[in-house]
This record gives C-alpha cells, structure tokens and sequence, in this order.
C-alpha cells in the first residue's frame, strides 16, 4: 500500500509537450475532483487526475488521436472498493502522452486494443463502475515517462480553463471539432480564420499558401481569407481588345503569370495581304483599297442573271438567256427561271428542285426506259413499293405469264423478278403491296372450269424471293375480282367463275 502511495506521488516537474487535448465531453463539465482536490478519499494523497460530473450513459471522447493500448471491460455497474479504474480505456498519443478514461459503463466501449482512434472520436459512455461513489468520468493524463500530470497547467488555472503551460489545444478547454484541425499545416485552423485547411482551390492553389496572414495576389483566389478575391486588381475579367481590322481580337483581363498584375488574355491575330471581301486584311485600317471593280464590289464584275437587272454593268439586261421554253431546257421570263426539262434529272433553272419536284413542271409526262423492260402482255398486275413498281404476270401473245420486273424510278431503270418458286402462270388475277411483300392470288391459267385459280404467293422484293400463299379456307377460284389491303390483311371480293358473278371473298393475313 506504500509502494502504491508513494507511485501516486511521484509527480516530478518535466517538460510538457506542446498543447494537445480536447475535452473528454461534448460540452464543459463542473469539475467535481481536481488534480489535488481536497475530497479525494485517500487523505494527504493527490487525486493526479480530473473527475468530470457526467450523468450514466454521457458520451466520452477520445481528447486527442492515437493508439489504443488497453481496454477493460470486465466491471459491473456500481462501487467496489477493489474495483480501482472499473471499466477504462487506455490511448497513447504519438507524443508518447497516455490518456486514461475511467469508471465507464458496462459494454459501452467502442474500440478495441490496438485500434487507433481520432480526436473526437466516440469511445464509451460514462458510468459509476470500480472505485467510484457516482457516475462521473475520471480523466487521467500521463507524460511519456509515466508522470502524471495536470492538463489544465502547472500552477492549475482552473477557473480560467488553463494555467501555466496547459495541455489544452484551446483556452479554455473545448470539445473536439474538425474547425480545430490544421490540415494543410500553415499554422492557421478553420476556427481561427483559415478559408481554406486542406486541397486546393480549382485553380490549383494549395491550401498551405491560403490563411489570414497571407498577402492577396491575383490567383482567382480569396489569398488572405478576407472574404475579397484578387481585391486591388480593378478590371480583372472584365472584356479587353486588341489590334484593328482582321487582326482585331478579343477576350478579358486575367491574372498575368507572376500574380501580381493583369494583362488581355488575347493577342492580335496576325495579318495577311489585304484581299477584296470587306474586310481589313492588312490591319491598316482601310478596307479593299485598290481592289474593287467596276460595278463598285470587290473582283470581278458579276456574272449575268435571270433577274431583269445588269448584273455585269455591260448596259445589257438578262442577255445570254432563252426568253420562252421550246427545245432548251431552261428559259428567262420576267426575271425568274424556269424549268423547261422535266425529264432530264437536272435541276436546270438552279433553284434546288429537280424535274417533278420543281413547282415549274406541273403537269407533263416522261418516258420511261424499255431496255430490260419485261415482255408486252395484258391483264397483268403491278404494285408501287415505295420505291419500285412491281409488274407481274398477264397473258403474252400466245400464253399466260408467271415472269415479271421491278422498274426502280430514280434510276429509271428495269430489273426481272425470280421465277423461282413463282405462282403458276396467270392474268387476270389481284396484286397488293403490304408494306414488305406483294401478294398475288386468283385469276385464270386458260379458260374453262379448270382454269380458275384460288392459288398465290408473296413476293420479297428484298431478297427476289417468293412464298406460297395457303389455300386453307381460301376462298373459291375466280377471276376479275378486286383485292386491297388493310394495313394487316388482304381482303378478296367478288370476281367471276364459269357460273357467273360472285358475292363471296375471303380475308388473308400473312405470316
């Protein structure tokens, strides 16, 4: 028990570290046990610690980062006269400082030995556990050397919150709060002024060269933490010129490379041999000079048009063009152009529109190609795509047709359809077009009973390929009847068969 006594009060002035700690507590505490308070239980000892009143269940804080170096956990709630620390937490700072938390909660602590924690961090809650008569937190310092010692300075101060050489990072003592942190380093906290403690700015000014005892320069940047940027640059980004003519340019004051001035951010673009266009080319300040022709505008004189003007100031009007459509293709009436061609896939009159596109061929017929036309017959079918007319079937000189050509009018050209697969020959039959295929059915192969046909097939003019229509349900052979489409199926009605007249149809929808 001596030995334990005379541990208590070794307590021999060394040198303190720099301040470091923060309040165990969120708030300021009444302080009910001081360094050497004289209701310690021990008489003639000093208590070597600070006792904070803390309700059971109060949040205790770490008061500075380091390393969890021990952990007890093992006391119930309540006094013990053996129990010493009760329930406590031990952490060692990386100034070689220990900081003890006692007579803490049952299963309250949060970290674990070997942990590390950070200022502020939560460790436990408070309680009454070990040799304690109430719930309070016990605060204990010791230097690197063992030595407890006094956090609130050497004499104390503690009405004040510091005395002489304090251990507080604050005076007085305050909770932990990332205002405190000096993470650039500079020597300046968010709570003492610092605008900016840590990165950079976007434009690339550290944090480090930012704090209230800086000087501004011109960065973009509140340098100083005064709320002002770049003050005592007047006219920084606003707009600037430079240069006359085609090298004139523009753009705005910024910051110049040292920061401690502004300049134009552009520079006059360079100059060239001065051209006829209205503009400045040399950057002398005249415009064209020397360069313009008779008629009074840059080059040379302009070449005629069909407008009833002297476009050439030759003292002529529209000359050169044929006043009426006969055999050319263009003519000049009134001083307007007009499209005389409107078979000739030229947009003759200029004026972005091609033969029956152009509002000047209203009404008029072209020819079309015979080279690879199919063979003349009669009561064929044919179908417009979209893009192509698709002739089928029909009845020859002297037999019934199952061939048939595509005729595509852009190239005003012809191209034959398979015969592969094809429908037996026929005239006199139906044709529509579904948006993807053209479905042939009925007609007649010859005449008699036996030549009425109910057959058919869709045509792909995609892959020049045909497929057989089904005859399930279809409705009886015929011929001269009508057919359209629907938008999803191909209605049938009417016709003829060796009977006569028919009333009947059918509806056919394809795969």
């Amino acid at each position: 028990m001596i030995r334990h006594i005379m541990a208590i009060l070794a307590t021999a002035s060394v040198a303190r570290a720099e301040q470091f700690l923060y309040l165990p507590l969120a708030e300021t505490r009444v302080i009910t046990c001081d360094f050497c308070c004289p209701n310690y239980p021990i008489p003639n000892v000093c208590h070597n610690a600070i006792d904070y009143r803390a309700a059971g269940g109060t949040p205790v804080f770490a008061a500075a980062a380091g390393s969890v170096t021990r952990v007890d956990n093992s006391h119930p709630a309540g006094f013990r006269r053996r129990g010493g620390f009760g329930n406590h937490v031990r952490i060692r700072h990386s100034n070689g400082y220990l900081t003890i938390y006692a007579h803490l909660a049952p299963d309250s602590i949060r970290v674990e030995e070997d942990s590390d924690v950070t200022p502020g961090q939560q460790i436990a809650l408070s309680d009454t556990s070990g040799f304690s008569r109430g719930p309070h937190l016990h605060f204990e310092v010791r230097d690197p050397d063992g030595v407890r010692v006094n956090p609130y300075g050497d004499p104390p101060d503690y009405a004040g919150g510091c005395g002489a050489n304090p251990l507080w990072a604050t005076c007085p003592p305050q909770p932990w709060s990332p205002a405190f942190a000096d993470n650039d380093s500079d020597g300046y906290t968010v709570a003492e002024g610092d605008c900016l403690d840590s990165g950079e700015t976007p434009e690339g000014v550290p944090a480090s060269v930012i704090n209230p005892d800086a000087d501004e320069v011109c960065n973009y940047t509140d340098d100083d933490c005064d709320g002002q940027t770049d003050e005592g640059f007047p006219g920084l980004l606003t707009p600037c010129t430079v240069g006359v003519g085609a090298c004139q340019n523009t753009g705005v004051y910024v910051c110049t490379a040292d920061f401690m001035s502004t300049a134009c951010s552009s520079v006059p673009f360079p100059s060239s041999p001065e051209t006829c266009d209205g503009v400045d080319n040399d950057c002398d300040g005249a415009t064209d000079e020397g360069l313009l022709n008779a008629c009074g505008v840059c080059g040379s004189a302009p070449v005629e048009v069909c407008d009833e003007l002297d476009n050439d100031c030759d003292g002529g009007v529209d000359e050169g063009f044929t006043i009426t459509c006969g055999s050319a293709a263009i003519a000049c009436v009134a001083g307007v152009l007009i499209e005389c061609g409107c078979c000739d896939g030229v947009d003759n009159d200029v004026d972005g529109f091609i033969d029956q596109d152009d509002s000047d061929c209203h009404e008029f017929w072209c020819t079309i190609a015979t080279f690879g036309a199919p063979a003349a017959r009669d009561y064929h079918t044919a179908v417009w795509t979209g893009s192509a007319m698709v002739v089928w079937g029909g009845a020859g000189q002297d037999s019934r047709l199952n061939t048939g050509s595509r005729y595509d009018s852009e190239t005003d050209s012809w191209s034959r359809t398979s015969t592969v697969g094809a429908p037996a020959a026929r005239y006199l039959h139906t044709a529509v077009w579904t948006g993807s295929a053209m479905v042939v059915w009925g007609g007649r192969d010859g005449w008699g009973e036996d030549g009425l046909l109910n057959t058919g097939s869709r045509y792909d003019p995609e892959t020049d390929s045909w497929s057989p229509v089904s005859t399930v349900g279809a409705p009886a052979a015929r011929y001269l009847h009508t057919a359209v489409w629907t938008g999803s199926a191909m209605v049938v009605w009417g016709g003829s068969d060796e009977d006569g007249p028919l009333n009947t149809g059918g509806r056919y929808t394809p795969p």
